[in-house]
Order: C-alpha cells, then structure tokens, then sequence
C-alpha cells in the first residue's frame, strides 16, 4: 500500500483534530473551576493559600535551611535538576534576580537529581542561594506532593502563604514583577 501526501494529510488532520479539542476542552475546564482564566505555564491554587509550609532540611554545602528564618520574605522555592536544559537556563536569571531583590526575596533550590555530587558540583559555578536535596519530608507536604516536571517554582508571600505555582520556564521579568507586585 502506497501512502500518498493526501492519505497522510487526512490522517493528520484526523488525528491532531482530537488532541487539539482535548487540550482546549481541559483548559476550560482548569478556567472552570479556578474561577479565573487559566494561563499556559501558571495555576494559582487560592484553596490552598494560607496551607502551613515549613522546609527544615541540610544544604548540599552542609548549612542547615530553615524556611521560618526568612520569615518576611517573599520565598521562591524552585524545583529544578541538573540534567534539565531549561532549569539550567532560568538559575542564571535566578541569582540576578536573589541579588537584586535580596532584603526582599529568597529562592530555595531544591534538587531532584537522584545524586548530591552533581548538584554540588554545579552549585560551585556561582549559584547563591540554599540548594536542597528533594525528600520525604518535602514531598510529604500538600503543595509539593504532585510535583511531575521539572523546573516546577513555588511562590510564597512575605507571610509564607502560597501564591503561584509555574510549571515550567518563565521569563526573568516575570519573576521580577510578581516581587515587586508581592513588595507592595
């Protein structure tokens, strides 16, 4: 059986015409019940919001992270691996971004990488922020219970109740915005 380009347009279009259908009807549905139009890399979980969260957990330098010792800062508690392209592309913008608002914000890097030598090995290229290993005690806790993907970014308030979460990579002046909004 010779396939011709029409035979495979058709089928294309038959195949793709479903999965466009679904994703678009699973948007709706997210608009539906988060009462707010959904955006493509970010959910906001307002059910959520004022969930207790604490990370109590030795650094990959050997320092032990206590989440309540930034108690009134924003904190950005971002999940990321070493072999993930676009983790690696956003730390950069992350130290900017920790520099620059560091009286006012905190990132947490919290590492999914099944081995500590790689994670400190990269830590050691500039990155100045508390890095983490992922475990029990973190997965544990409702809001980071379903992570699947990676880079995966939570957003707290200066009071520590949650915001946002970003699946996926966003933009430096998205981060920097949502600081200053947070700021106010």
């Amino acid at each position: 059986m010779k396939l011709t380009t029409k035979t495979v347009s058709i089928a294309l279009v038959f195949f793709l015409i479903p999965i466009l259908l679904g994703f678009t009807f699973t948007d709706k549905i997210k608009q539906f019940f988060s009462g707010k139009a959904a955006t493509e890399h970010s959910i906001s979980l307002n059910a959520e919001k004022n969930m207790p969260f604490t990370i109590q957990s030795p650094t990959v330098d050997g320092k032990l992270l206590n989440t309540k010792d930034y108690f009134g800062k924003i904190l950005i508690v971002n999940f990321w691996a070493t072999w993930c392209p676009p983790c690696i592309k956003e730390i950069p913008d992350f130290i900017d971004i920790q520099n620059e608002f560091k009286n006012d914000v905190q990132f947490i890097g919290i590492s999914v990488d099944s081995k500590e030598l790689p994670v400190k090995n990269f830590i050691r290229k500039g990155v100045n922020y508390p890095i983490i290993m992922n475990n029990a005690s973190i997965t544990s806790q409702p809001l980071f219970s379903n992570i699947t993907s990676v880079p995966t970014t939570f957003i707290f308030d200066k009071d520590h109740s949650f915001v946002e979460v970003i699946v996926g990579l966003k933009q430096k002046s998205y981060f920097v915005n949502k600081i200053r909004e947070l700021s106010k």
